[in-house]
């Protein structure tokens, strides 16, 4: 896995991908850049009092400027690990949006993310963590199938090979023996492969 794909992940990753490599590593640089911001670099943190009158005021920074902008640049591979663990199961990135419900939001969707398992199987974001697309087979996300290999339903034959039910011949294929020619096809010549009574006397 090179830098860029780690910091923008496409496809599904599963849990362990997601806590090990995204989560608990962005969690710890940013917790021990905070440390440096207030105990070397003198930043207070953001703290808030109440007064007497019920006042409340707010005193010290957001953050430091070592947290904020590590905070800044790790915005893209906290949000695509998030994206990429929910397609994992099968959700779309609107699962997101979860997090805006007051109180339980952000419990929701870590809970989603972080503990529950993603699809046994192939879903509409691909297949599952680990699988290359190669394991798949042929015609399968995308992938064309090769000289030799039985196209399935609704893929285009390629050349050399006997087009299925359901297919149009390609260039150079000719219709088997039983097939029938759609609408506005024409069908091809019938040859002694094509009829065993080719030849023979006809009654």
């Amino acid at each position: 896995m090179t830098w860029g794909q780690w910091y923008l992940r496409r496809g599904r990753i599963d849990r362990a991908t997601f806590w090990l490599h995204y989560f608990l590593p962005i969690a710890g640089i940013g917790f021990v850049l905070s440390l440096v911001d207030q105990y070397v670099l003198g930043f207070e943190p953001l703290v808030a009092t109440t007064a007497a009158d019920g006042t409340i005021s707010l005193s010290g920074s957001f953050s430091g400027p070592l947290a904020g902008i590590f905070s800044v640049a790790t915005i893209v591979p906290s949000v695509s690990s998030a994206v990429t663990r929910l397609h994992d199961r099968g959700h779309s990135a609107w699962w997101l949006l979860v997090i805006l419900v007051p109180f339980v939001g952000g419990i929701l969707l870590l809970v989603q993310i972080g503990f529950l398992p993603g699809n046994g199987g192939p879903n509409r974001y691909g297949p599952p963590p680990g699988q290359l697309y190669a394991d798949a087979g042929p015609g399968q996300y995308g992938q064309s199938v090769g000289h030799g290999e039985q196209p399935g339903w609704g893929q285009q034959p390629g050349w050399g090979q006997q087009p299925g039910r359901g297919q149009a011949p390609g260039d150079g294929q000719q219709w088997g023996y039983g097939q029938q020619s759609g609408y506005g096809q024409v069908q091809g010549p019938r040859g002694p492969e094509d009829d065993p009574d080719w030849g023979r006397p006809r009654s």
